[in-house]
């Protein structure tokens, strides 16, 4: 596979560019602690919840950001999910925490499948 890939990208030229920098946080200052609300161009049946949180690399041995994805993403009894379909509000829920693209900020997200009622 390596021999492949060197085969295939040998052809490309470097042009020395040097990788651009980017800021800590994507966010002004001014703009983080605030919700903000979009309404969407087109009927949607799902709400998505985006928050940027601190880099969470120095503590990946303890994961913080799997536990909290865990929690909010359980299915089981007693867990969010199972409230808001006990109220036919929703059908489904997923959680993530992603790295941003230089790993100076994370972004922690909950995504929820709505019925008709929701």
């Amino acid at each position: 596979m390596e021999e492949k890939t060197a085969k295939l990208f040998s052809l490309v030229p470097n042009i020395n560019r040097e990788r651009p920098k980017l800021p800590d946080n994507p966010w002004p200052k001014e703009c983080l602690g605030k919700l903000f609300q979009v309404m969407p161009v087109e009927k949607r049946n799902w709400i998505e919840f985006t928050w940027i949180i601190e880099n969470l690399y120095p503590f990946y041995k303890k994961n913080p950001g799997g536990y909290l994805s865990s929690l909010l993403g359980h299915e089981g009894e007693n867990s969010l999910l199972s409230l808001l379909r006990d109220e036919g509000l929703a059908s489904a829920l997923f959680s993530w925490k992603e790295a941003g693209d230089n790993s100076h900020f994370f972004e922690f997200g909950v995504k929820i499948d709505l019925t008709k009622a929701g």
